[in-house]
């Protein structure tokens, strides 16, 4: 009867801990999105309403804010990614889109799940926050994180917005 109990232990804890998500041991892509407004596009489905996050405004001076989850973001009434003209390029990409809730208002920013202990971006997130940018290309717009300095240091992360209409292009030529 113990081998049979240890043998159902087992397979209990194994169960259970197969399917809670480690946050420490997160790809970046699922630790770290982009947002405009309100809204977080992230390639991680596992978010829950009150998760934290760490949000890094993109305009003027870069700062760092506080956010929290609210819940799945369902259209482009509460998400501008997913208006109509734009929906389906992004969500092609693989994101979730959330809507967030934080004390100031956002516009272009970069989203961290709080959780996600990743060395790097917390290095980045704590140290380097003129790693963090943003630019324009004729469709859309791409977020970029970096180890230190824009354009010449390891690039951390990278993803791309599609807005779904012209926009003046800004980004600057990479060799």
């Amino acid at each position: 009867m113990q081998i049979k109990s240890l043998i159902f232990m087992s397979l209990f804890v194994c169960i259970a801990s197969c399917s809670t998500q480690n946050v420490n041991a997160l790809p970046i892509e699922s630790a770290v999105g982009w947002l405009h407004g309100n809204c977080l596009a992230i390639q991680n489905d596992a978010l829950k309403s009150n998760d934290l996050l760490n949000i890094v405004l993109l305009e003027n001076e870069p700062a760092k804010v506080a956010a929290r989850i609210s819940g799945k973001a369902q259209d482009g009434t509460s998400c501008y990614a997913l208006m109509e003209d734009r929906r389906d390029i992004n969500q092609s990409a693989g994101y979730t889109f959330y809507t967030v809730k934080a004390d100031t208002n956002i516009n272009l920013a970069i989203g961290i799940v709080a959780a996600a202990k990743n060395k790097k971006l917390v290095a980045a997130l704590n140290n380097n926050l003129a790693g963090f940018t943003y630019c324009s290309s004729s469709e859309g717009v791409h977020y970029s994180m970096w180890s230190k300095s824009p354009y010449t240091s390891e690039k951390l992360w990278s993803a791309y917005y599609y807005l779904g209409y012209e926009s003046e292009a800004d980004c600057p030529a990479l060799q």
